[in-house]
């Protein structure tokens, strides 16, 4: 849809630390995006793809939602030992930069809703839907509703049949 934005391409951290991690669901190559069948990318959504992203079939991402698999950190992840004050600025000289990059997953059958955005390294369930404004920070399992920030699980079995809470 408009203002839709993909990036891809593998990171190219300079001087910056760069902590690449990884996640056993992702099957694709570092740097790539790859979209399944019948997925809806909607308005000003960004999918970020430097660390890696697949998404699976009949994947909906809501307007505004965002799914980054490398952001700046306020640690190098790789040495808990470097005290270092790192910046969050991509202005800052390259050496006072750390990021992170870790691939994400939509399974098959997931959905974001509205504003939501995923972090990286996370696999999102097949059948699972995340919660407006919702920001997940780690993976969800399958046939789920999780929201807020950090995003959890907010219901379970998400199957044909069942109903809101106090609507039947």
């Amino acid at each position: 849809d408009h203002g839709a934005q993909i990036i891809a391409g593998p990171p190219r951290p300079g001087d910056r630390r760069l902590w690449q991690g990884d996640n056993p669901d992702f099957t694709d190559t570092v740097g790539e995006v790859r979209l399944g069948r019948n997925v809806h990318v909607a308005n000003f959504c960004v999918l970020q793809g430097h660390g890696g992203l697949q998404i699976g079939d009949n994947i909906t991402t809501a307007s505004g939602s965002k799914v980054y698999s490398m952001s700046h950190h306020h640690a190098n992840p790789a040495d808990p030992s470097d005290r270092h004050k790192y910046k969050f600025s991509t202005m800052a000289p390259a050496r006072d930069q750390s990021l992170v990059a870790a691939p994400v997953v939509l399974q098959d059958d997931a959905a974001l809703g509205l504003n939501s955005v995923v972090l990286p390294g996370v696999t999102l369930g097949a059948g699972s839907w995340v919660a407006a404004g919702s920001v997940v920070t780690r993976s969800l399992p399958a046939n789920v509703l999780a929201g807020g920030a950090p995003a959890r699980v907010l219901r379970e079995d998400l199957t044909p049949g069942w109903s809101v809470p106090g609507r039947g």
